[in-house]
């Protein structure tokens, strides 16, 4: 699970993910506010 950075909710299933060379990046859309936002790991 993610929070949004914008407006605190907790969402729970990516909207992408992928793996590149050095990362596991998973992009992730508010549903709440809108707001896109990605984490990498």
């Amino acid at each position: 699970m993610a929070k949004c950075p914008n407006c605190g909710t907790e969402v729970s299933k990516p909207e992408r993910a992928f793996k590149n060379r050095f990362f596991h990046v998973e992009a992730y859309a508010c549903k709440k506010c809108g707001h896109n936002f990605k984490f990498t790991g």
